[in-house]
């Protein structure tokens, strides 16, 4: 199967995976990626759905009609979409497919089908306005043949790192533990859908909980953040739990300690490597430089992005090799920017610095991430930053580039960890380094830097 044909699920498994999750998914109508959606994550053989209100998540594995095994947590998805389900459509069609397939006392999987279709735009004409030719948005199909269609739209993105969670969630024996009465009853509906026996993994009082129905079919797990009573006023970056008398909080997953990322960061920098290209001199046009980023990338024609005031940002769940971001400060010269301004307190000066630019491109891969060349995240990095820097050094441009895993703006004129760290291949690391292309360790380490 190839990425541009509908995936074949077996109707009523994906539908019992798809109401499960759903109890999940978030009912803030100011959090549109999470208002009634479900993230979709695509697997060759198989999708991963997962939807959270950032209190609660439900996951679920669902096969295609292949029946392949469900990956390990920890292996990464080859795109995920976000589809909002505000007017019930798919439910409505999934609750119906799973008493269809009721009704047939000998039913056998695979008789009746779900076909999902991504990134599918509706006819000029046909309910949505007209837009820009490429900026159309796009839906998410759900097909049961000979049954319905219903065209769900792609929101958005968000990165939940509830693998994370999972992974690294050590059990505690906790005598005490405060649950969210409206959490469980939700939990209770999962049963309609995830049979067998619903087992809980404690890691503490304050900690996640984790919940699953291991003999299911399909396999549903998720994780609960617990409540607490404080005896001082919540903080800051606690969240009050709506309509709460003040005294109770709920953790958010937010609250964990992943370098204070946010929960609903489209560009989180949890589990992900990134490397940056600062413009230190004027006069290259921004547009030719994103043109040239997305060529370097092998974007396709239609590829998204959004402009925004400061600069551009493609989205996520594209397939392309990296995330990229280019930001600019509209012809002028953008200040440094010290540890202080944006980065975590324990951050060090030369990891997080950022010097005086007029550009700056942004690549960003997750650490198990392996290009078309079968090169992993490190090497892909090398090709990307060795790709630009030739075309600025056309361009007469001064540039320097930025090692998140490694030195900062401080390294020396080799990949250094690019490739140490799942860079070395045969494609990519006979590439040279940019040997001129460095920025003096007295700029690196916050003196000003200009044009």
């Amino acid at each position: 199967m190839t990425n541009t044909e509908p995936m074949r699920f077996d109707a009523p498994t994906f539908a019992h995976a798809f109401l499960a999750v759903f109890n999940a998914a978030g009912t803030d109508k100011d959090l549109t990626v999470l208002y009634k959606a479900v993230a979709i994550e695509r697997y060759t053989h198989g999708v991963r759905l997962v939807a959270t209100d950032r209190f609660m998540l439900l996951t679920a594995w669902v096969p295609d009609v292949s029946d392949h095994p469900e990956p390990q947590v920890d292996e990464l998805p080859e795109r995920t979409v976000i589809a909002a389900d505000t007017d019930g459509l798919a439910r409505h069609l999934l609750g119906h497919v799973i008493s269809l397939a009721n009704r047939d006392e000998f039913y056998q999987p695979g008789t009746l089908q779900v076909h999902m279709d991504f990134d599918v735009r509706i006819p000029p004409g046909v309910g949505e306005p007209e837009t820009l030719e490429g900026l159309e948005p796009t839906f998410v199909v759900f097909d049961v043949p000979d049954v319905e269609r219903v065209y769900l739209p792609a929101v958005g993105d968000f990165a939940a790192d509830w693998r994370r969670i999972v992974i690294d969630h050590q059990g505690e024996e906790t005598k005490q533990i405060g649950l969210n009465p409206e959490f469980m009853e939700r939990l209770g509906k999962v049963r309609k859908h995830a049979e067998g026996t619903m087992t809980w993994r404690f890691g503490g009082t304050e900690n996640p909980a984790l919940v699953d129905w291991e003999d299911s079919l399909p396999h549903v797990m998720g994780v609960v953040m617990p409540r607490r009573r404080l005896d001082n006023d919540p903080s800051e970056d606690e969240a009050t739990e709506p309509g709460g008398d003040g005294g109770i909080t709920v953790h958010t997953l937010d609250d964990l300690d992943l370098k204070k990322q946010a929960w609903l960061s489209a560009r989180s920098r949890v589990m992900t490597r990134s490397t940056r290209v600062a413009v230190l001199t004027p006069g290259i046009d921004p547009e030719a430089m994103w043109r040239e980023m997305a060529t370097i990338l092998r974007a396709p024609e239609h590829y998204q992005f959004e402009v925004k005031p400061d600069g551009v940002h493609a989205a996520l769940g594209q397939g392309l090799d990296a995330l990229m971001d280019l930001t600019h400060g509209r012809g002028e010269l953008v200040p440094e920017r010290g540890c202080d301004d944006y980065c975590a307190p324990d951050c060090p000066s030369d990891w997080c610095f950022e010097p005086a630019h007029y550009l700056m491109a942004d690549f960003d891969t997750a650490y198990g991430a392996t290009d078309s060349c079968g090169c992993h995240s490190g090497g892909i990095h090398v090709r990307l930053v060795s790709a630009l820097g030739d075309w600025l050094d056309q361009q007469g441009a001064e540039w320097a580039w930025h090692d998140e895993s490694g030195d900062g703006w401080r390294h020396d004129d080799t990949w250094g960890t690019l490739i140490g760290h799942g860079g070395a291949c045969p494609t990519h690391a006979s590439i040279p380094a940019p040997k001129s292309r460095l920025l003096p360790a007295s700029q690196a380490s916050g003196q000003q830097v200009g044009g």
